[in-house]
């Protein structure tokens, strides 16, 4: 469920006053049936199936208010100030039932696990713009972001028909952290077909994590600065030339950093990396422009690369941890090709092609572990125009075999299917899409590094087919004048949680 509800008010023809406010609660629910083969030298050993039963409501409140003043039509001034407050639980029961060799049944447990993560967010910016001339424009701005966490889990697993805590993997875990940045840019026309734009970005970052019995488990403090350049060239009137230079920064997200517990099997399980700290990469970028068509190269060199569902293996326990970790880093060179083609005026496409080669360099069990892999993805989109107002669309991609993380994965493709019709009011219409019509892709992530020790293979499926049909209709009247475009001081923490 949804809501979003915002009042403008017009202090006088150069200053507006606005104030926004929106939320949404999301219920998921999910039963399962989780499978794990035990094998011994290559013999089935034990069989273990798995009966899951998760509850997990994440709720969002968040206020906006923002002030905007122009000065004069080529200068302005905004400032917004946002409080975002998140709520993330997570309740799962665990049925496990093992089983013989031979199919007989042995015995069962019973596992469960909490989580509760509120989330605050205060957030205030100001941006200013202003144009000194038709070849120079200036941006500048600061803001500061104040955020922390609580996060609370409990893992208990049944003995004896008694409830016992395990207290290796039950703790509670307090994040503080606060981010000050300012900014300034300059666009500049260096003449009548070539175009500057050169910016700088500097940040200084707190970040303190602390649990019930640990403190300053992450205890840094640290400033950084991101400059970028871009130029631009224009050949004639078909063709043109773009190159670009960023260096940027890529915080983990608020649920890889939240410590949670999802068990695969008894003894792999799902988690959450508390100490995970920000990567940081310079990139370097080039494209080259012929009409529509655009061909881009890029470099990438990234420092504290975050890779998913990395493995950790507790040796007294034999448990198995995959959560995300910070590797030394990843070199990668992308080749991108966007191919908008009219075939008639009926048939419009949109296809992309990219190729990308990349190398991570990681650390398992403090051992140096280096993968490289080549690979390439095709993104389509047909759109087909008919009489009567129906229109068609076809959707798809293909990702080859490639890297993700420390993991090789596998090939796989998805395609989607749409039909709509716009009735002759143009107030309504009516779609019906079928997602993935040639079943769900599966996700085949594996590892074979035996002499690491390391032998990881698996099948994940996140989608389902669905079946969807949409009637839309808009009421009112369209000549009152649409609300005002704006975005908000926290969009980008918003992101981070990682559930808008």
């Amino acid at each position: 469920h949804n809501g979003r509800i915002g009042i403008d008010f017009e202090v006088n023809n150069k200053t507006t006053v606005g104030i926004l406010f929106s939320t949404f609660s999301n219920l998921y629910k999910m039963e399962s049936v989780n499978t794990s083969y035990i094998s011994i030298n290559n013999t089935l050993d034990t069989t273990i199936i798995i009966d899951n039963d998760e509850r997990h409501p994440i709720t969002n409140y968040s206020g906006n208010l923002n002030l905007t003043h122009q000065f004069a039509p080529d200068e302005k001034l905004s400032l917004n100030a946002d409080y975002v407050y998140f709520n993330d639980n997570n309740d799962v029961n665990y049925v496990n039932n093992y089983f013989g060799n031979n199919g007989n049944f042995l015995f069962s447990d019973l596992t469960r696990s909490v989580k509760e993560t509120p989330i605050r967010f205060w957030v205030g910016s100001a941006d200013y713009t202003k144009k000194f001339s038709d070849k120079v424009e200036m941006e500048g701005g600061a803001k500061a972001t104040i955020s922390q966490f609580t996060n609370d889990v409990q893992v208990e697993r049944e003995k004896q028909r008694s409830w016992l805590v395990d207290q290796g993997l039950t703790s509670i875990h307090f994040l503080k952290e606060s981010i000050y940045a300012a900014y300034t840019s300059f666009s500049v026309k260096l003449g009548s077909k070539t175009s500057a734009k050169m910016g700088l970005r500097y940040e200084y970052t707190n970040s303190n994590l602390e649990s019930e019995t640990v403190k300053n488990i992450v205890d840094r403090h640290y400033g950084n600065l991101f400059p970028s350049a871009f130029l631009s060239h224009t050949i004639n009137e078909n063709r043109s030339v773009n190159f670009a230079y960023s260096r940027r920064i890529t915080r983990p997200t608020f649920n890889d950093m939240a410590p949670f517990v999802y068990f695969v099997d008894p003894n792999t399980l799902f988690s959450g990396n508390p100490a995970l700290q920000p990567s940081i990469a310079n990139s370097f970028k080039s494209d080259y422009l012929i009409k529509r068509f655009i061909l881009s190269v890029t470099y990438t060199n990234e420092k504290g690369t975050i890779t998913n569902f990395a493995p950790r293996v507790d040796p007294v326990t034999n448990t198995q941890t995959l959560a995300a970790e910070n590797q030394k880093d990843r070199k990668s060179v992308s080749l991108n090709l966007s191919l908008p083609i009219r075939f008639t005026s009926w048939w419009n496409s949109q296809s992309n092609l990219s190729g990308l080669w990349q190398e991570l360099n990681a650390i398992y069990k403090g051992d140096p572990l280096q993968i490289a892999q080549k690979n390439f993805n095709l993104n389509s989109t047909q759109t087909f125009t008919l009489p009567k107002d129906y229109s068609i669309e076809l959707r798809g991609f293909y990702q080859s075999s490639g890297l993700f993380g420390i993991y090789q994965m596998k090939a796989f493709g998805s395609m989607d299917f749409g039909l709509q019709k716009k009735f002759a009011d143009n107030q309504s219409s009516l779609r019906f899409n079928v997602s993935d019509v040639f079943g769900a892709p599966r996700f085949n992530p594996s590892v074979n590094l035996p002499e690491q020790n390391l032998v990881v293979s698996g099948r994940l499926q996140f989608s389902n087919r669905f079946f969807r049909l949409t009637f839309t209709r808009n009421f009112g009247n369209t000549q009152v004048k649409t609300n005002r475009v704006r975005t908000t001081a926290s969009e980008e923490e918003k992101q981070r949680v990682n559930a808008n």
